[in-house]
């Protein structure tokens, strides 16, 4: 009798829930200065976020459940040399970039928070730690040789004269667009479902610990199905 009361009053709390769902597009652009003249990549994320209101979880608390399809941003910094910008995680990566665009909404306000996602279309630049992991390849038709770029020195990745300029964040209308990257890194679905250091999991016995800390998903969320 316990057992069923409990599953009653689940099923109607869980029911009685009012779910808003969110849905916009941001364009993350990277802008590098190089000895041959100013290049740049952007790539555009679908962000989608289930808002449940306070009081709907068992707890009482606000839930929010996100997702997102998008790929990295690739920039041909030289001829054959690329940056890539992972996806990371790109939630409320406009808010945290600059919450006073929203109105003084606090941030545990996520019902607003969302609402007023959308509507903020102008361009805010990432800094800091809000910056996305940059990587290039030592090989770029080799996956293990993948290393992580210190975004405040690109010279010593790509040589004297190469420097970030900005990263961007945007709201856009444009869709969330494919086949980039895996253009540029061909084996980029072979290499699914292992990290990029072939092994199928994360191990501290990697050979290339970096190389192994990434998937085929840094890259792009529509390889495979993880």
């Amino acid at each position: 009798m316990v057992r069923m009361a409990l599953l009653t009053a689940f099923v109607l709390l869980t029911a009685a829930c009012n779910r808003t769902t969110h849905t916009w597009n941001q364009r993350m652009t990277v802008t590098i200065e190089t000895p041959d003249g100013i290049v740049s990549g952007s790539s555009v994320v679908e962000v989608t976020a289930v808002f449940c209101d306070p009081g709907c979880g068992l707890a009482g608390d606000i839930q929010v459940n996100y997702s997102h399809r998008g790929e990295a941003v690739a920039v041909e910094v030289l001829p054959g040399q690329w940056l890539f910008a992972l996806i990371g995680n790109p939630a409320e990566l406009m808010y945290r970039a600059s919450p006073d665009r929203f109105g003084g909404i606090p941030r545990h306000d996520r019902g607003r928070l969302l609402a007023e996602t959308p509507r903020q279309t102008e361009a805010v630049e990432l800094t800091g730690g809000l910056r996305p992991h940059l990587v290039t390849f030592a090989d770029i038709t080799v996956p293990a040789s993948v290393m992580a770029v210190d975004a405040g020195n690109l010279a010593a990745a790509f040589g004297d004269g190469v420097r970030l300029m900005d990263v961007t964040l945007e709201v856009t209308r444009e869709e969330a667009a494919f086949g980039n990257v895996t253009t540029v890194l061909e084996w980029l679905e072979d290499v699914w479902p292992n990290r990029l250091d072939g092994l199928r999991y994360g191990s501290i016995e990697s050979l290339f610990p970096f190389a192994n800390s990434l998937s085929a998903n840094s890259f792009s969320t529509e390889i495979g199905d993880e």
